[in-house]
């Protein structure tokens, strides 16, 4: 109780368990899942929580969230936002509220 489950596997195809993966969102229960990168696969990061679908995001190795300079440079070079809407926009992109904190759960 109050502890985070986790589950590793150094040979699951491309860093994913899908079939836990659909049950955890059929069930809504919320889940993080970092994948390393491997041959042409990029590292990601997959966050849950809640509604109908997975946050998937580049990573780095260490499993630090990225965004790509296309993402933010699109942002910057917004004629009619100000700076304020700007830095918000890009913050939304590096840390959008799909990646809030896991909430221990209980297994009954």
């Amino acid at each position: 109780e109050g502890q985070i489950v986790s589950l590793y596997d150094d040979q699951a195809r491309y860093g994913h368990f899908p079939d836990l993966e659909d049950f955890l969102v059929k069930h809504g229960i919320h889940f993080d899942r970092h994948g390393d990168s491997f041959c042409e696969f990029n590292a990601e990061n997959v966050y849950y929580r809640g509604g109908p679908k997975t946050l998937v995001m580049l990573a780095d190795e260490s499993g630090n969230p990225l965004a790509s300079c296309q993402e933010i440079q699109k942002v910057l070079d917004h004629p009619s936002m100000p700076d304020r809407g700007k830095l918000k926009a890009i913050r939304r992109r590096v840390s959008p509220r799909q990646m809030a904190k896991l909430t221990p759960i209980r297994f009954v």
